[in-house]
């Protein structure tokens, strides 16, 4: 009897072990039944090309996938999209990877490739320099100022040139001096420019509405910048007329010819002075009345002030002039 319970055991133990390595065998071999475990589908699924298309993940033939790459579900696994979305899916694909591997281009290449625009750009600026063309941008670019252009951008012959006249530049700083010196020397006497040292003649020119029965007045002048070395009247008023010119700055004059009167309705000389320049600067000189009567009896100038038809004006003649009737 003992005997009998020691044999079934070792049947069922048998039986049992029979089973598992049957069941082992089964999932070893990959064909332990219809159904596909998740793992092996994933498996499978790792090893296919998917794309995108219309927002869902599907395989190079347009077939569903039943998981995305990241591992989330997707609905209608198994489906498959319509041809024409697949299609287009796939030339943006294509397009991608062109725009991809341009993107990527050999950074060697690359900067060769610029190095070469850069040499066709200058070789272009020199063309145009040689001809004589160019932007006003080129030229901004490599002018000084006095067209000169940058030394390091010419030519031989360019840079000769570039010398030459930065040479010349460097000769005429003497020159500007001496303009300055000259200009330190000069007057500007009645509006003209003379240098110390000039000997200039003015000429006084009256015209009157009808003859002086008397006149009487002066010319100031600053006798620092300038100074009178001889002066007279002249035309009708040197018949009866008086002049004193040695006086500080100023030539004084007067005349009567109740008689026949001095002859002024027609313009001509009234008197004339020469003068020394002895400083620089600017000086005028200025006539001024205190007396003028006409034959008539009528007042000319009232309180320094002329009548009309009464004018005077003045010339100035380089050197000391000679008249007939000095």
């Amino acid at each position: 009897m003992q005997n009998n319970k020691k044999t079934g055991f070792l049947a069922v133990a048998l039986a049992s072990l029979i089973v598992a390595s049957t069941a082992t065998a089964s999932v070893l071999s990959g064909c332990g039944g219809n159904e596909d475990t998740d793992e092996t589908v994933a498996v499978t699924e790792t090893s296919v090309v998917s794309r995108v298309v219309d927002g869902v993940y599907t395989d190079e033939f347009g077939n569903i996938l039943s998981t995305t790459p990241d591992g989330k579900k997707q609905e209608n696994a198994g489906g498959t999209v319509s041809p024409e979305a697949l299609k287009k899916a796939k030339e943006n694909d294509e397009k991608s990877n062109v725009d991809s591997k341009a993107d990527n281009k050999d950074p060697e290449k690359s900067e060769n490739d610029e190095k070469q625009d850069n040499d066709k750009k200058s070789d272009s600026k020199s063309e145009k320099s040689e001809n004589g063309g160019g932007s006003n941008n080129d030229a901004a670019d490599s002018d000084d100022g006095r067209g000169i252009t940058d030394i390091n951008q010419q030519t031989a012959e360019q840079r000769k040139e570039f010398e030459e006249a930065k040479k010349n530049i460097e000769e005429q700083k003497p020159n500007r001096d001496n303009e300055k010196i000259e200009s330190s020397k000069e007057l500007i006497l009645d509006g003209n420019k003379y240098q110390i040292g000039d000997t200039v003649t003015c000429v006084y020119t009256l015209s009157a509405p009808e003859k002086l029965q008397n006149f009487q007045g002066e010319i100031s002048y600053d006798n620092s910048k300038i100074n009178c070395v001889r002066a007279w009247l002249d035309g009708s008023a040197a018949y009866g007329g008086l002049l004193n010119y040695k006086l500080d700055g100023k030539i004084k004059f007067n005349g009567v010819n109740i008689g026949s009167g001095f002859k002024y309705n027609s313009e001509g000389n009234f008197i004339i002075a020469v003068f020394e320049v002895t400083d620089s600067g600017k000086v005028d000189t200025s006539l001024d009345w205190q007396v003028v009567t006409g034959v008539s009896g009528d007042k000319l100038v009232t309180d320094g002030k002329a009548v009309d038809g009464l004018t005077v004006n003045k010339s100035y003649t380089y050197g000391d002039t000679k008249y007939e009737d000095e």
